[in-house]
């Protein structure tokens, strides 16, 4: 079976393909640390609420 020629991407593209998957890898790992810091936070109050 004879391969399909594929279609070469520009420079331009696969920077902007990258830009767009480290943007959303990013965001994603924000909101991560932000729920982690929160978890961390409210065992820290509850330790002095219960004191």
């Amino acid at each position: 079976m004879e391969t399909l020629p594929t279609k070469a991407i520009t420079k331009g593209e696969l920077n902007s393909r990258n830009d767009k998957t480290a943007a959303a890898r990013y965001s994603k790992r924000r909101d991560i640390d932000q729920r982690l810091a929160d978890r961390a936070l409210r065992h820290q109050l509850r330790e002095v609420w219960d004191e």
